[in-house]
């Protein structure tokens, strides 16, 4: 992906797979758009933006599977996408990603936004080994 640059991907033969991603970790956004605010029915506890997506913080795991949005109201954030993240009881974090700015609505499996989610919560979490979901 042109935003997001080399992505190394290992099969690891357990069911699991190993990805290497390069740093794009986001940055803190100080004008949230009010299409992304208006377009999710729960509000975020913090907005970030990078490369590739804005990066909606919740305060809990429940809110991220809750969430609905309003799909007319995201692709006005074009030409990002958005993730919308947690941290989690199971997992270190979850996440879902949106991408209605660039032709599609969810996307269950997306890789390319963990060059910014691991970054991110390998901060706030002080670990550089991350265990995640995409809900």
């Amino acid at each position: 992906m042109k935003n997001v640059g080399d992505l190394t991907v290992i099969e690891e033969g357990n069911g699991y797979i190993q990805m290497s991603f390069p740093n794009l970790q986001p940055k803190e956004l100080v004008d949230v758009p009010d299409s992304l605010l208006q377009g999710l029915s729960i509000a975020p506890k913090e907005v970030l933006l990078s490369e590739q997506a804005y990066f909606v913080i919740y305060n809990s795991e429940n809110d991220v599977h809750n969430v609905n949005y309003k799909s007319y109201l995201l692709k006005q954030l074009a030409t990002f996408d958005m993730v919308v993240t947690a941290r989690s009881d199971q997992y270190d974090f979850v996440s879902r990603y949106f991408w209605p700015a660039n032709g599609g609505d969810e996307d269950p499996v997306t890789g390319s936004i963990h060059a910014g989610l691991a970054p991110y919560w390998s901060e706030k979490l002080n670990k550089s080994n991350l265990s995640a979901f995409q809900a």
